[in-house]
C-alpha cells in the first residue's frame, strides 16, 4: 500500500509540473505543450484509463472532433461547447486537443481568436484557450488521480491547492498523507539529518516566487515519501531532484538545496549531478 501510496503521490506531482508546462505556454508554444501533455495522459496507465473510460461512456452521442473543430475553425467568434459532467467534458477536451495537434492547428486564427476577449494579441488568445478549454481536461485528470489517492488510502482531510495556469484562475485539489510529514528510517536512510535539510528547505520557500513555492513544495513532499520507502526508485529520486534544483532563486533555499545535493551525493552516488 505504502509503494502504491508514494506512486500516486509522484504522479500528482508530475501531473502538476505538467499541467503547469501546458496552461503557461504562450501563442508560438501552444502545439508542442498540448502535445506534450496529451502524450504525458496516454503514456500513464491510470490518466490514460480514466481518458479512455470517458471517451468509450460519457462521449455525447454523434459527437465528432473533427466536425466540431471544423466547425469552430470555419467561423470566427465561435467557440467550443461543451456537455455537463466532468466525464464529458473530459472526453469532449481530450478529443478536440488530439485533432487541434493532429492537424497542426493550434495556432489557427479562427480557432483562438474568441478566447482573446477582445483583444488582439496571440498570446492572450492562446491564455484565453487554455484556460476555456485545456483547463477542463486538466482538472478532470487531477480529480481522478486525486480519487485514487483517497482509495488508496491517503488522507482526504489534508488538502494540497496547486494553482494550474498564467493567470491564478484554475484550481485543483491534491490531497496528502499525514504520514509523509515526518521522515522515517525504515529504508536506513539518515532520517534525523535528512528531515533536518528538508525542514530547512521549507523554510526558506518563503525566498521564492508564488510559482516556484508550489513547485517547489510539492517536489520535496514527493522526494521526502520515496526516500522514506525501503527501497528507493532511482529514477524518481533523479527527476525530482532534478526539478528541485532547477529552481534558481533565492539564496537561503539555494544553500539548503546545496545540502540536500551533498546529502544525496554521499547516498546515491553517480544518482544526482
Amino acid at each position: 500500500m505504502t509503494d502504491k501510496k508514494t506512486t500516486l503521490k509522484v504522479l500528482l506531482y508530475e501531473h502538476n509540473s505538467e499541467a503547469n508546462a501546458l496552461l503557461r505556454s504562450d501563442y508560438y508554444s501552444l502545439g508542442p505543450a498540448l502535445e506534450r501533455y496529451l502524450n504525458f495522459i496516454d503514456d500513464d496507465p491510470l490518466t490514460k484509463a480514466f481518458v479512455d473510460d470517458c471517451v468509450k461512456n460519457h462521449l455525447p452521442e454523434g459527437f465528432d472532433a473533427a466536425t466540431e473543430v471544423d466547425e469552430v475553425k470555419g467561423s470566427f467568434g465561435t467557440i467550443f461547447s461543451f456537455p455537463p459532467g466532468f466525464e464529458s467534458e473530459c472526453a469532449v477536451v481530450y478529443l478536440v486537443l488530439k485533432d487541434i495537434v493532429a492537424r497542426d492547428l493550434s495556432r489557427c486564427d479562427s480557432i483562438l481568436y474568441p478566447y482573446g476577449n477582445g483583444s488582439k494579441k496571440f498570446n492572450d488568445m492562446a491564455s484565453g484557450f487554455l484556460d476555456s478549454v485545456a483547463r477542463r481536461l486538466v482538472i478532470g485528470v487531477a480529480r481522478a488521480i486525486t480519487v485514487e489517492a483517497i482509495k488508496n488510502g491517503m488522507d482526504a482531510s489534508v488538502t494540497q491547492i496547486n494553482n494550474f495556469n498564467n493567470s491564478g484562475a484554475a484550481i485543483a485539489t491534491q490531497t496528502a498523507d499525514n504520514a509523509s510529514t515526518t521522515i522515517n528510517q525504515t529504508n536506513g536512510i539518515g532520517g534525523e539529518e535528512l528531515e533536518g535539510i528538508f525542514s530547512a528547505l521549507k523554510e526558506s520557500l518563503s525566498e521564492l516566487s508564488a510559482d516556484n513555492r508550489a513547485m517547489a513544495s510539492d517536489a520535496i513532499d514527493a522526494l521526502k515519501d520515496v526516500l522514506a520507502e525501503k527501497e528507493p526508485k532511482p529514477s524518481v529520486i533523479k527527476s525530482l531532484w532534478n526539478s528541485i534544483k532547477a529552481i534558481n532563486e533565492g539564496a537561503s533555499f539555494a544553500q539548503n538545496v546545496a545540502a540536500l545535493g551533498g546529502f544525496m551525493a554521499v547516498h546515491f552516488p553517480g544518482l544526482i549531478s
